[in-house]
């Protein structure tokens, strides 16, 4: 028989006889008003998988954190908050003032990427609708600087980068040298003979105003007639810490290598002042 569930100390019929009793065990059932305990267990069981009011409201306040922390990014200009919301939460507002404390601290590492990099500031202490306008307008101005892909993708797959270039430019020389030491040998003790006879003589000549122009005609120099011999002189020009460009144009139906050679020019009236002073 069940128990009864709304007058606990009421009196029904005796339940049947029970079974014999194991050894060391009471000889008696339990009372009926026993069963109170496990009718409250199973009540307890039930009520834990409705959430709280304590934890809706926490869930709550996580939200309300997160969305006034977002505002608060916004809002913080030079020190100053912008009370955006009625009922902020201060961890959130400490987190804002943290991060533009760092802004601050790094702030003229910024103005030196302005170097590399073409971007501007956006004053965040306006409205909002006003500093979204502003940061759409920079977008749109910075993508006036980028190639579109198909132009991107058509000029880099012919045209390599400055970079790129001169970062193997050394390996590319000593290379080229080392081939022409290995396979033109003769070609390359002619080049060094003509270099040695009347181009070093002209450096040397020149070497206060740091510019030399040497003209080589085919006619009076045939060696030049083969086009590795032209590039030889200028890789061994170049290798020797000149800056080096050679044209080439017609004159009277011969071709004439014209060899623009620069190198740090020598400032003697600073060097006479100097003696000057310690000679006085």
């Amino acid at each position: 028989h069940t128990p009864p569930t709304t007058r606990p100390h009421s009196h029904p019929a005796p339940p049947p006889p029970p079974p014999a009793p194991p050894p060391h065990t009471h000889p008696h059932p339990p009372p009926p008003h026993t069963h109170h305990t496990h009718a409250h267990t199973h009540t307890h069981t039930q009520q834990t998988h409705t959430p709280s009011t304590h934890t809706i409201s926490a869930v709550h306040a996580m939200l309300c954190a997160q969305v006034q922390y977002m505002l608060d990014v916004l809002s913080l200009f030079d020190g100053a908050v912008v009370h955006a919301v009625a009922h902020s939460n201060l961890a959130a507002r400490q987190t804002a003032r943290e991060r533009y404390y760092t802004f601050k601290q790094h702030y003229a590492t910024i103005e030196n990427l302005k170097q590399f990099f073409n971007f501007s500031f956006i004053n965040a202490q306006r409205p909002v609708p006003e500093v979204t306008r502003d940061i759409l307008a920079e977008f749109a101005y910075q993508g006036m600087f980028e190639l579109a892909e198909e132009t991107h993708d058509a000029i880099s797959g012919r045209v390599p980068l400055m970079s790129a270039v001169r970062k193997h430019a050394r390996q590319e020389l000593i290379r080229r040298l080392d081939t022409y030491q290995t396979t033109s040998t003769q070609t390359f003790e002619r080049v060094l003979q003509l270099l040695d006879e009347e181009i070093v003589p002209k450096i040397r000549r020149n070497a206060i105003s740091g510019y030399v122009i040497a003209r080589v005609s085919n006619e009076r120099t045939p060696l030049f007639r083969d086009d590795e011999a032209v590039e030889m002189a200028h890789d061994i020009l170049t290798e020797r810490g000149f800056f080096v460009t050679v044209d080439t144009m017609r004159e009277g139906g011969d071709d004439v290598h014209v060899f623009h050679i620069n190198f740090e020019r020598t400032v003697l009236r600073a060097a006479t002042k100097t003696v000057s002073k310690q000679t006085a």
